[in-house]
């Protein structure tokens, strides 16, 4: 983790230059995120853990999908 953002400093490859420091915050925790959902010890419990989420916000089907972004 501590690599890809020290990569991502650099200036050619910094695309985040211009973020604010709300939109860095979102970004690193999705990122993170991200790199966490690849830990297979944990995915019985994220895979119920969107179930859940998928239910809560009546996502079936496609439908109501744009429930699940965050604004």
């Amino acid at each position: 983790m501590a690599e890809s953002f020290a990569i991502l400093n650099t200036p050619q490859y910094n695309f985040m230059a211009n973020y604010s420091r709300d939109d860095f915050k979102t970004f690193r925790k999705r990122m993170i995120g991200i790199i966490l959902a690849t830990d297979m010890a944990r995915h019985v419990a994220d895979l119920a853990s969107f179930k859940n989420l998928l239910d809560s916000k009546g996502v079936k089907r496609g439908l109501n999908a744009d429930k699940l972004v965050d604004n």
